[in-house]
C-alpha cells in the first residue's frame, strides 16, 4: 500500500515536469496535510473480499469490516485493483472489475434503439437533442451550505469548533455533488439508447470563464462530455469540433447567417423556415458527424483527437486504407 502512494506520488511529480515542459501555469507545491485516498494495487493481498461477501479484509488490519453494496458486483466479474477513499460521510472502497465485452456490448444493444441524436449543449437547457427534447436540470447551492459558510468564517481558524463546522460544510458540498452525479448518470443511461451519439466539443472551461460561470458550475454539465467520451470504447460517439458553425448554417438549406445569442429562433434568410436555435444547432451537429464517419479517413481519427498535425493526418490515411500524403 505504501508502495502504491510513493508510485502515484512519482506519477504526479512526472506530469507536473511535463505541464511545465509544455508551459503551462503551474503553482508550487504545497503541504497536503493528510491522504485520503489509498490505493490497494492487488486483490488478494492488499485487501480480499470474504466468501460470504459482506466482509472486507484489508492489509494490515486484523479486523475484517462490513461492507454495504458489495452485492452490486456482478458473479461473473474479475475483480482487480480498488481505491480507499475517505469522505466527510464515511470510508469507502472502489472497487475495479472486469466483464467480457461481448457481454456488456450484448446488454447495451438489447436496450439500444435504431434512433440516431444529435447534441447540443447549452445554459438555459443543458441538453437540446436533434429530435426536440430538451433536458434541463439545476442543483443550486443549498441555504445550509451558505450559513455553514457563514459560521465558519465567524470560527478561530484551527479550534476544534472551527474544524467540526468545516466538517458539516464537507458534507453538505459532498450532498450537493451526490446529486449532480445523480443526474449525469441518469441522462447517460438514457443516452445510451440511441444508436448513436453525435455531440459539439464545447469548451466548457471557457464557459466557466464568461458571465455564466455560475450557471454551469451548477449543473455539472462538463461531467456528461467527459462520461461520453469514455462510453465511446462501447457505442459510437462522434464529436464535432468547436469551431464549426452549427448555430449559424440552416438545417434545411445549408444557409449561414450571422445569428446573435439573443435570438432564441433561428429563422432562415433563405428558405423562410423557423426552428429552435438549440434544436437547429443539434440537427446540424448530427449531420457533420454523418458525414465524418462517411469519410474513411476522419472517422479513423481518435474520439477526442481536437487539432489534426500533419503526421495524425498520415496514420489516419493508412488505417483508412487510402494513399499516403506525401
Amino acid at each position: 500500500m505504501r508502495q502504491g502512494i510513493v508510485e502515484r506520488i512519482k506519477r504526479n511529480l512526472y506530469s507536473l515536469k511535463r505541464a511545465k515542459e509544455k508551459g503551462n501555469k503551474v503553482g508550487k507545491l504545497s503541504f497536503k496535510s493528510e491522504i485520503r485516498s489509498i490505493p490497494l494495487k492487488q486483490y488478494g493481498i492488499t485487501y480480499k473480499i470474504s466468501g460470504d461477501r459482506n466482509r472486507v479484509k484489508i492489509q494490515g488490519i486484523k479486523k475484517k469490516f462490513r461492507v454495504l453494496g458489495l452485492h452490486q458486483l456482478p458473479k461473473e466479474c474479475e475483480i482487480a485493483n480498488g481505491l480507499l477513499v475517505k469522505k466527510p460521510s464515511g470510508y469507502y472502497l472502489y472497487i475495479t472489475c472486469y466483464l467480457p465485452k461481448e457481454e456488456v456490448l450484448k446488454e447495451i444493444k438489447r436496450k439500444q434503439t435504431k434512433q440516431i441524436v444529435g447534441i447540443d449543449l447549452g445554459i438555459k437547457h443543458q441538453l437540446t437533442l436533434s429530435t426536440g427534447e430538451k433536458i434541463s436540470w439545476y442543483i443550486p447551492e443549498t441555504e445550509r451550505l451558505k450559513r455553514l459558510q457563514r459560521e465558519l468564517a465567524r470560527k478561530v481558524k484551527g479550534s476544534r469548533n472551527y474544524h467540526r463546522t468545516k466538517h458539516k460544510l464537507q458534507k453538505e458540498w459532498e450532498y450537493i455533488q451526490n446529486k449532480r452525479r445523480d443526474i449525469q448518470n441518469k441522462v447517460i443511461s438514457y443516452l445510451k439508447s440511441f444508436s448513436l451519439i453525435a455531440i459539439q466539443d464545447d469548451s466548457i472551461k471557457g464557459w466557466h470563464e464568461g458571465l455564466f460561470g455560475k450557471q454551469v458550475q451548477n449543473t455539472g454539465i462538463g461531467g456528461i462530455t467527459a462520461r461520453l467520451k469514455r462510453l465511446a470504447t462501447l457505442i459510437p460517439v462522434v464529436f464535432v469540433g468547436r469551431y464549426e458553425p452549427t448555430t449559424q448554417v440552416c438545417s434545411f438549406c445549408g444557409h449561414r447567417q450571422e445569428v446573435r445569442l439573443s435570438e432564441r429562433m433561428f429563422k432562415c434568410q433563405k428558405c423562410g423556415r423557423d426552428i429552435d436555435r438549440d434544436v437547429n444547432s443539434a440537427r446540424n451537429i448530427l449531420k457533420v458527424a454523418m458525414k465524418r464517419l462517411a469519410d474513411p479517413v476522419k472517422s479513423a481519427l481518435p474520439v477526442d483527437c481536437g487539432e489534426v498535425t500533419p503526421v495524425e493526418w498520415a496514420v489516419a490515411h493508412d488505417e483508412a486504407g487510402s494513399p499516403s500524403l506525401k
